[in-house]
């Protein structure tokens, strides 16, 4: 077996070229240092603490400051939370101030000047005060997200929790808001109109006005689990009734079920008719699409 220099001396002797070999310094070189690869790295994550919170508050009032520190905990992660008494010495109140981390947040509960004073002349740290009267049972929550939020400025983690939280009270008010708006006089009002009056669209009580429909030549219904169809000859009208299904069974009739069905379904295929063609004819009911008679694809699939 030949090495390299005997391949050298080979092409040599071939092209009459002398070859040399020379050593190049790569174009990137990698950095050895740890530092240098923190600050070239954008993804590079520093470690941050969850702020430390110390409420001042009186003995009578730590039952209600205890709530404030178990939803701190439990909806926000912030468990570093610990009590100081209002009627702490001045001493000790100016060396718990000044030893505390820049990383803390400081809550006075009641009117208490002085050591509000205290911790805005002599720390960096922010500082939030309630009155005695805001100290409530029912208060707890909002306090604790209001401390939160302040731990959130200096907090990533407490910051996701925070959001987190306030999307689950947002969708908490929608389904109450839409509760409370069934037990309205109004909409019971309305819904009992629909019972009464039988406009629920079940199927059996569809009929055909036309002249040239007569008993003999209606066209024939085809019922499905919600949807009806009548074969019109070149094209098939598709009734989406009020029925609703479950386990393959009809369980109830749900007022205008069938209308929202089948108008978002034609609501869609107009929005999507540039891309692909459908076979929406028209739509004379908000319950009825005119559609055309297609061949059947057997696959079905469902998508949630």
């Amino acid at each position: 077996m030949r090495g390299d220099d005997d391949l050298f001396a080979i092409m040599e002797e071939m092209t009459g070229v002398t070859t040399t070999t020379t050593t190049t310094k790569p174009l990137i070189q990698k950095s050895t240092t740890t530092k240098s690869k923190k600050r070239n790295n954008p993804n590079a994550t520093t470690t941050t603490t969850t702020p430390k919170v110390i409420i001042f508050c009186k003995e009578s009032e730590e039952n209600v400051m205890t709530k404030v520190s178990t939803s701190l905990a439990n909806n926000f992660n912030v468990t570093n939370v610990s009590f100081r008494s209002t009627s702490i010495p001045a001493s000790r109140l100016l060396s718990t101030v000044t030893s505390s981390s820049n990383n803390s947040i400081f809550v006075v509960i009641g009117s208490n000047d002085s050591i509000v004073n205290c911790i805005e002349n002599e720390s960096v740290s922010p500082v939030l005060s309630f009155s005695s009267s805001e100290v409530e049972e029912e208060e707890t929550e909002k306090m604790a997200l209001l401390i939160a939020k302040v731990c959130a400025c200096s907090s990533p983690t407490v910051a996701s929790y925070v959001s987190s939280y306030i999307a689950s009270k947002k969708q908490s008010s929608l389904i109450q808001d839409a509760q409370s708006h069934t037990k309205s006089p109004y909409y019971q009002s309305q819904i009992s109109h629909v019972y009464d009056a039988k406009l629920q669209i079940t199927g059996d009580n569809i009929t055909f006005s036309s002249s040239s429909s007569s008993s003999k030549n209606a066209p024939v219904r085809i019922s499905g689990k919600v949807r009806d169809r009548f074969d019109l000859g070149d094209k098939l009208a598709l009734v989406t009734t009020d029925r609703q299904s479950g386990f393959d069974r009809m369980l109830a009739l749900v007022p205008f079920k069938g209308q929202v069905l089948n108008l978002t379904s034609a609501y869609w295929f107009e929005m999507t008719e540039h891309i692909i063609p459908n076979h929406i004819v028209s739509v004379p009911h908000g319950n009825v699409s005119v559609v055309k008679k297609c061949t059947p694809f057997p696959i079905e699939f469902v998508v949630r």
